[in-house]
Order: C-alpha cells, then structure tokens, then sequence
C-alpha cells in the first residue's frame, strides 16, 4: 500500500510568512491604536457635556439659575470648591474631588475628570461666566496639569492651558468656545488649529467625534 506523503512548509516558509504579519501589523498597528484613541476620546469629552449639562438643567429646574456671583475670587480653591458643591456635586456621580493650588477637581468613575477656576475680572454676566472656566480632563491626572499652568488669554486674562487633546474648555453652563458664532466647519477648524479653546466647538460640530482632519 502506498501512503501519500504531504508537503509540509519549510522553515524558511514559516519565517517568511511570520515576517511579512509582521510587517503588515507594524503598518497597521499604530492606525488601529489611533483610531481607538480618536473613539475613546469622542466617547468621553460627550459624555462629560452630556454629564455638565444634565447637572446644569436639574439644578436650574430645582433651584433656579446658576449663581455666577459666588464666584468673587480668582484662583481661589475654596471658591471654586463652594461653587462646585452647590451648583454640581447634588447631581453629578464624583468619586474622588480635591482642592488644588489655584482651583477645584473632581473624578468621576471612568477616569476623567473636571476642573473649575476663575480666572480673570470681567465686567459683566457674560464675561463674568467665560471668566469661569470648566476644563474637562480626558484622566484625571491631567486636571492637575492646568491647576499648574497659566498663560496670557485671549482676553487678556491669566488662563489655563488647553491643548485640545487631553484638556477642553467649557462655560459653567455647558456653552463653550464660540458657541454663539455662526461659522463654517473650516472657520471653526482654523481657530482650533491656533487656539485650542475652540476644539470642543469643532468636536461639538463634528457630531462629537474626532475626525481624520481634527488639527492636533
């Protein structure tokens, strides 16, 4: 009886074959890996507006509007922390929450986290609000990198750095960057490139994702 023999591959085969998955995964790994970021990270700065917003609408509706006026004094923790605990903390889900050196953080469960400060003088309810600044943190570890920055605003004001990856700037009612303007998607994406206060419009437009042209 004759038994058929089978053709195995050779090593050289094997090694050849290994090396060209592992070109192929060389390539494509890091687009993968980005595009996952890019997801997560639309996933969590939506969630935190959804989050800011759901807070801001229940406490107006159970007692009235939020009091900017609380806020008298800049880069102070202890205000910022009253300012939190009354107008967020009754309608959020905080499981870690901090006084800093100039302002107030608080964590919530997937890692991120919000950090509140004033920092400027304005003269009226508008500027008084963009002069109060909610900085979303995509982790919490990075709220403590803006307590620890500061730089020239765009009004003039010592502000925080945003840098439109880790960090994102919002109003104390939701708003952000903005937000009032009537601009095309590339006038939002051009400021967004120079000044990363308006990223969180640009996401915002973008139906809260981050696209292939986000400017990094």
């Amino acid at each position: 009886m004759v038994i058929g023999s089978r053709k195995a591959f050779t090593l050289a085969e094997v090694l050849v074959t290994l090396g060209i998955i592992g070109i192929v995964a060389a390539l494509t790994m890091p687009s993968l890996i980005a595009n996952y970021n890019k997801k997560v990270l639309g996933v969590r700065i939506k969630k935190f507006y959804s989050v800011l917003t759901q807070a801001v609408r229940m406490k107006e509706a159970e007692d009235g509007d939020i009091d900017v006026s609380m806020i008298n004094a800049n880069n102070s923790p202890d205000v910022a922390m009253e300012f939190f605990n009354v107008n967020y903390k009754p309608y959020m889900r905080v499981i870690v929450s901090e006084k800093m050196s100039k302002g107030f953080s608080a964590g919530f469960s997937d890692g991120s986290g919000m950090y509140i400060r004033r920092t400027g003088t304005c003269n009226n309810v508008f500027y008084t609000t963009a002069c109060t600044y909610i900085y979303f943190c995509t982790y919490y570890k990075y709220c403590k990198d803006i307590d620890e920055s500061g730089d020239t605003a765009i009004y003039g004001d010592d502000i925080l750095h945003v840098d439109g990856k880790n960090t994102f700037l919002f109003w104390v009612r939701g708003e952000y960057e903005g937000v009032t303007l009537d601009e095309t998607r590339e006038q939002i994406k051009s400021k967004c490139k120079n000044n990363k206060y308006y990223c969180t419009k640009l996401i915002a437009t973008d139906g809260w994702e981050i696209k292939d042209d986000y400017p990094w």
